[in-house]
């Protein structure tokens, strides 16, 4: 899988469930991720429930040590998270091997341009998708035809939405007179596919991921295969490369479809165009933004360096993702949850623990990398790829920050506080843009590597304040 899944698209649960706590003989309805459930004084709530901890969540804890004792991840986030991880490792793994082949196949400035356009089609995904998986799965978690009608509209959206940027990369790199923009524009067509990969969400709405992930590898693979063909064919010009790689994601959109296809019959209601739009139009501005501080610097390195040093810096940001693989897995499965103890009253306990976890998890991995960063961006890419050791330093100071930052991130959204987390990823990027427009020019790629770092350490900071101050806000 190149990306991590959207947003709530894990946990949803698939029926309607009864809790009963003490209300002051008052009912009250709550609209869960899973659904609604009703709150009456009957009695006190029941300690077991398949998708929750082990034990039933306490209103009040009197100390930060009892709270933080008394949170209990339940084992499904654990077993969720190590399938996804086991896939999006392989899929990692596929991708250095095939930078490494590439590195070594094209000259310096092919490979630049290479990486270039591979972050560019990576950038047009969320906007392809147009935040339309969240919202499908937000709606019709809990009631099949509800969902099937909702896949139905958002694949008319992505369609829409890809047809669209593939003109729009068409028109720029016929107009710039970009080498190989025949391979490229075939490669933007390419995104068309991303329509039917919304039929995949009967499987995340049930959570049986072993299709998905599956089909995902298999991807991973073509892709490392069909690079390691055209490497041996001797072809030097990245176009083909850019296409290749491209047509093995638009596969796995095709087989996943292919597979659901059974599961898509049925009655459904689908919604109106417009209506879905609304809904998902601010998860996609969220997704996109995310996406754009993240590859801001690729334009950036670009403008002031050139295709060249782009090629080191983007050698080192893959290590870098490998690096915050497992917060960014963990995270995304941790989010159903989340939001179930953000009903209970625990969310700042449950987001202070996985906190405390995600930070110790991180230090050992990320000091290897430190010190082998020489020699394993030699290992890789190829000796004169020893000039990327300090940018990817840098960058692993980010992925401390990362580490730290995503659990509260997490409990934002848990909050379903959108408008918070759309203002920090706003304020996000005009950071990092500040930071390369200063940086890069004095520093070269390592300035960009600072201004990640910066910018990392900025997002987690704004999550921990916000979602403290809101949660004591609540308290109070």
């Amino acid at each position: 899988m190149e990306s991590p899944p959207p947003p709530g698209a894990l946990g949803q649960a698939q029926r309607s469930r009864s809790r009963r706590i003490p209300t002051g003989g008052r009912a009250q309805q709550v609209p869960w991720a899973s659904g609604h459930c009703t709150w009456t004084a009957a009695k006190p709530p029941g300690p077991w429930d398949r998708d929750t901890p082990r034990r039933c969540f306490s209103a009040n804890i009197p100390t930060v040590g009892r709270a933080l004792t008394s949170v209990r991840i339940p084992p499904r986030l654990w077993s969720g998270t190590a399938k996804l991880l086991g896939a999006r490792g392989v899929a990692t793994i596929c991708s250095v091997l095939s930078l490494a082949i590439l590195a070594r196949a094209l000259e310096p400035a092919e490979f630049g341009r290479l990486t270039f356009y591979l972050a560019l089609l990576a950038l047009l995904h969320p906007l392809v998708d147009c935040g339309t998986s969240t919202a499908a799965l937000q709606r019709g978690s809990a009631d099949r035809e509800i969902l099937l009608g909702a896949i139905r509209a958002g694949r008319s959206i992505r369609l829409v939405a890809a047809l669209l940027a593939a003109l729009i990369v068409a028109t720029a790199v016929l107009a710039l007179g970009e080498q190989d923009a025949l391979w490229i524009c075939a490669a933007a067509l390419l995104m068309s596919t991303r329509a039917l990969e919304l039929s995949s969400l009967v499987y995340h709405s049930d959570l049986r991921w072993s299709t998905p992930t599956k089909v995902r590898i298999g991807s991973s693979m073509l892709r490392l295969g069909s690079i390691a063909l055209l490497s041996a064919c001797g072809l030097r010009t990245f176009g083909p490369y850019l296409l290749a790689a491209a047509g093995a994601r638009a596969s796995a959109d095709v087989v996943l479809h292919l597979s659901a296809r059974s599961e898509l019959r049925g009655t459904s209601s689908k919604p109106p165009v417009q209506t879905f739009l609304r809904a998902s139009l601010p998860l996609a501005a969220i997704a996109i933004l995310q996406e754009a501080y993240f590859y801001a610097d690729n334009g950036v390195v670009r403008w002031f360096l050139g295709d060249a040093p782009l090629g080191f810096y983007n050698a080192a940001v893959r290590v870098f993702g490998f690096a915050i693989l497992p917060v960014a897995i963990g995270t995304n499965v941790a989010l159903p949850w989340l939001v179930r103890r953000a009903r209970a009253g625990e969310l700042r306990s449950s987001v202070r623990k996985l906190t405390l976890i995600a930070c110790s998890a991180s230090l050992i991995p990320v000091a290897a990398l430190w010190v082998a960063a020489p020699d394993l961006l030699s290992l890789l890419f190829g000796g004169a790829f020893g000039e990327a050791t300090w940018p990817l330093r840098w960058l692993l100071l980010g992925a401390v920050a990362i580490y730290a930052g995503a659990p509260a991130l997490t409990g934002l959204l848990a909050r379903s506080a959108n408008a918070a987390v759309f203002a920090i990823t706003l304020g996000a990027l005009l950071f990092n843009l500040t930071a390369d427009f200063l940086l890069v020019p004095r520093l070269g790629i390592e300035g960009a590597a600072l201004g990640t770092f910066g910018t990392e350490l900025f997002v987690t900071l704004a999550a921990i304040l916000v979602l403290w101050s809101s949660e004591k806000a609540r308290a109070h």
